[in-house]
């Protein structure tokens, strides 16, 4: 049900305008380490073509106070003026949507749908990347359907979300039988024993050196396993070297590392929003695999978890197939494309979403379907 009150939204186009919200826009999204004013801005002035304009459209209550954000820019290809998520691209940012102030998600989201139908005219298409299905961005879609809008969804790699419980018995529990043995095993006879010792960054001056690890050991993977090495890019490099200090600064970060008789072998690279742990990147010694480095780090994350009241573990994008043997839960994501047509009276609230995924309790690969109309 709908707020009974009265919402206002404005375009902002202008990074310096922007700028001065600064401050609420932290409020809007909980400071969210990827969703928060530090992280978006940094990924505008590092990622932006020239040709970027920002289109980000606030919304206030009657009060005046800001409520909610849709964070899109316009980017112009092949002619047209396509509007996409602030942030997206290649593994830059989990989540992406409309953010709104708890309990007004129906209400901005209603309100960005209705400014976005009055400003038509200023853009082509809408592409939004990595949509969580059931997220503020997909109710947007629905909403844009129900006026007349078209629309399209293509399957994108899926989200996967681990729960922690308090206590090792009531994890272990939770694992399939075979890992179950096998974590139990490393956690009596490896995990703070002999020639392992997991480490992490705790002060600002040690994060250039965690941050080395972190990139020697993904670039070593990478080019072992003929995958495009991330950080050989100098903007993703740049992006996560800035932001990743001013997460730490805010105590957002988690850039942890396993050693094997005093030799890194595997490293994660980590955001903390409670009751949650974002785990973005990690990577491994390819050297190293048959000690698998991997899996202990992950028992030492569970660990942390644990100590400091964390709930749940999201894991990175993807369909390696490790995320099931943990227990975590699929979260089907999607592209969603969307684009104005030619309005004609009797049109409006004609398109109807249909269900774009079916799961399978028996675990088998998730079931895309078109939207239909």
């Amino acid at each position: 049900m709908l707020e009974p009150c009265t919402v206002r939204t404005s375009l902002v186009q202008s990074f310096e305008e922007l700028q001065r919200y600064g401050q609420h826009w932290t409020f809007v999204t909980n400071d969210h380490p990827m969703h928060s004013w530090n992280w978006l801005s940094n990924w505008w002035k590092t990622y932006r073509a020239p040709t970027d304009e920002l289109f980000v459209i606030l919304v206030d209550d009657r009060r005046g106070q800001l409520i909610g954000i849709a964070p899109f820019y316009r980017r112009r290809k092949y002619g047209q003026r396509i509007l996409r998520w602030l942030g997206d691209g290649q593994l830059e940012t989990e989540q992406l949507g409309i953010f709104a102030v708890a309990g007004w998600r129906q209400r901005v989201v209603s309100a960005v749908s209705e400014r976005l139908v009055a400003e038509r005219k200023e853009w082509d298409r809408l592409v939004l990347q990595s949509t969580e299905v059931g997220s503020s961005g997909c109710e947007l879609a629905e909403r844009l359907q129900a006026d007349g809008f078209e629309s399209q969804a293509l399957p994108s790699n899926s989200c996967w979300r681990m729960a922690i419980p308090g206590d090792w018995g009531s994890f272990l529990a939770s694992l399939p039988k075979s890992q179950r043995k096998r974590c139990r095993r490393r956690l009596r006879g490896e995990l703070h024993e002999g020639d392992w010792q997991p480490r992490h960054v705790e002060q600002p001056g040690d994060f250039e050196y965690a941050f080395r690890i972190l990139r020697g050991l993904h670039g070593a993977w990478a080019g072992r396993n003929e995958q495009p090495n991330l950080f050989a890019a100098e903007p993703f490099r740049r992006f996560h070297a800035t932001t990743g200090r001013q997460l730490l600064r805010h105590k957002r970060l988690r850039l942890c590392w396993l050693e094997y008789k005093g030799r890194p072998v595997s490293a994660a690279y980590q955001f903390l929003q409670r009751p949650q742990i974002h785990s973005y990147l990690t990577a491994i010694d390819p050297d190293a695999a048959h000690l698998s480095p991997g899996h202990l780090l992950m028992l030492a994350g569970v660990e942390f978890a644990m100590e400091h009241g964390f709930s749940g573990l999201c894991l990175p994008r993807g369909a390696e197939g490790y995320q099931r043997l943990w227990g975590a839960t699929e979260i089907p994501c999607i592209e969603l494309r969307i684009w104005p047509v030619k309005w004609s009276a009797g049109r409006s609230g004609a398109a109807t979403l249909a269900r774009v995924w079916r799961g399978s309790p028996s675990g088998a690969p998730t079931v895309w379907r078109p939207w239909l109309r």
